[in-house]
């Protein structure tokens, strides 16, 4: 994506996302357009134009999408500021009161609280005129009923609605418009296009392999990997990586690919190694995990398939290790 603005280049808006910390949540402004904004330091047109780029980035998977809230918006208008209220059923006012039920056991009735009167030792039945003294053994209280101050009406479920206050539309609870709002987090490849300065050009190679497959070029495989590399040296963050074997049939591979991404999380990444051999890399993941989650996933792939934990140090050539790792055993 290309724009006339500096400040909505995609890769200056991924370098923001990086100086919050990592991740890009919205802040709460009540007069905004859409009630919350991501860039409060810039100007309306300036902050769309990145929002855009943003969208942008978390399309191109530079960035993890997540949601964050859920605005109620009025279909007449499109305003968020909506109040949201209870209402009674026959005159839509807004005057209402829950109302406590008591259920007398003897003769079955069941009124308001309020019309048993109280003699000193106990509430009176309006029915049979028994007395009540002993909740659960000859009474009990069974929900409440809600009464409108405005026409006397008597119901048990109130209506809700929304009431814009921008322009004053009263809209059934139902029919109610509703915009999610999210915030966006950094992920492998987009600290990947920070650390290579740039995006990936699509036209000098793209990210993933043709026909659908969510399996990461080598090359680009190798730009996350690395970057996971320096986190885990810096932060001590635990990582693993997995080297599964291919079988030779093209479509036993694909359906094999297909299962591997169902299991997988959004966060982790399939990569090719070589014609033979994939990587599977798993962020926040130590030993432990990758070997319970290949065992669960050889178990259910069906056939006999070779994958295997390879052990890397954060501090060492990636290369080298990776070599090094196919005298490792395989696992079945």
């Amino acid at each position: 994506m290309t724009t006339d603005n500096k400040y909505g280049e995609p890769m200056l808006v991924l370098q923001q996302v990086q100086q919050s910390g990592g991740q890009l949540h919205p802040e709460w402004q009540v007069g905004h357009t859409d009630g919350y904004t991501h860039f409060p330091q810039f100007e309306s047109d300036v902050a769309g134009q990145m929002m855009q780029d943003l969208e942008y980035l978390a399309s191109a998977d530079y960035l993890d999408k997540l949601f964050f809230d859920r605005l109620s918006i009025c279909p007449a208008c499109g305003s968020h500021h909506v109040n949201v209220r209870e209402a009674c059923s026959s005159c839509k006012s807004t005057h209402i009161s829950p109302v406590a039920l008591l259920h007398h056991f003897r003769c079955g009735y069941v009124a308001p609280a309020e019309t048993f009167a109280h003699d000193g030792k106990g509430r009176i039945c309006p029915k049979c005129h028994g007395r009540l003294t002993d909740l659960g053994t000859d009474h009990d209280v069974p929900g409440e009923n809600f009464t409108c101050h405005n026409c006397h009406a008597s119901f048990q479920v109130p209506e809700v609605e929304g009431l814009c206050m921008s322009c004053l539309t009263r809209t059934p609870g139902d029919q109610l418009l509703h915009k999610d709002i999210h915030s966006y987090r950094l992920n492998s490849l987009g600290m990947a296009a920070l650390s290579n300065g740039r995006l990936f050009d699509q036209e000098e190679a793209q990210l993933l392999e043709g026909e659908g497959r969510p399996i990461y070029r080598r090359h680009v495989f190798m730009f996350l990997l690395e970057d996971e590399m320096r986190r885990a040296r810096r932060y001590g963050t635990a990582f693993s990586l997995i080297m599964l074997r291919l079988p030779g049939d093209d479509a036993k591979t694909e359906e094999l690919v297909f299962h591997m991404a169902v299991m997988l999380r959004n966060s982790d990444k399939i990569g090719r190694h070589d014609n033979d051999r994939l990587m599977i890399m798993m962020p926040a993941t130590d030993r432990s995990g990758a070997e319970i989650w290949l065992k669960r996933f050889l178990a259910g792939a069906g056939g006999e398939l070779q994958a295997s934990v390879i052990a890397l140090d954060p501090a060492g050539d990636l290369e080298k290790q990776l070599t090094a790792s196919e005298a490792q055993s395989w696992s079945t």
